[in-house]
């Protein structure tokens, strides 16, 4: 998964800054945000992005915990047609991804040069500078 992500240019930068405004607003002390909220959320941060929607679906799954809000209960896993458990984003498995994306090894075929400009190269290289002519 981290590789698809990597694939589709997923900036961890974003992530982080995902992660730190949820952070700070946060009140629930068990970290507990809605799914509504974080859609919110996240689609403010990744607005424009191609692969945000195709991002949010396989990562959504990761982060996800149930709350039982009458029993107080969160729980990892519960019966699909059981409504006393609604689902909603654990920030702290949000936090566990982003930090798992950010140090994986990502083996690359090709070095990609994240600054490379075959028009900037050519202005800098002196061999190509034609100012003299």
């Amino acid at each position: 998964m981290i590789e698809t992500f990597y694939k589709y240019n997923l900036d961890n930068r974003i992530l982080n800054n995902l992660r730190h405004q949820l952070n700070e607003m946060i009140d629930d002390e068990r970290g507990l945000v809605s799914v509504e909220i974080f859609r919110k959320m996240f689609f403010t941060f990744f607005k424009g992005e191609k692969f945000a929607f195709l991002i949010f679906d396989m990562l959504l799954p990761l982060i996800i915990v149930f709350y039982d809000e009458v029993n107080d209960i969160v729980v990892e896993e519960c019966e699909p047609n059981d409504a006393r458990f609604k689902p909603t984003v654990r920030i702290e498995l949000l936090t566990k991804f982003i930090d798992f994306f950010n140090y994986y090894p990502v083996k690359m075929n090709k070095i990609k040069y994240k600054n490379d400009s075959n028009f900037m190269s050519q202005v800098m290289d002196p061999s190509h500078n034609h100012s003299s002519d």
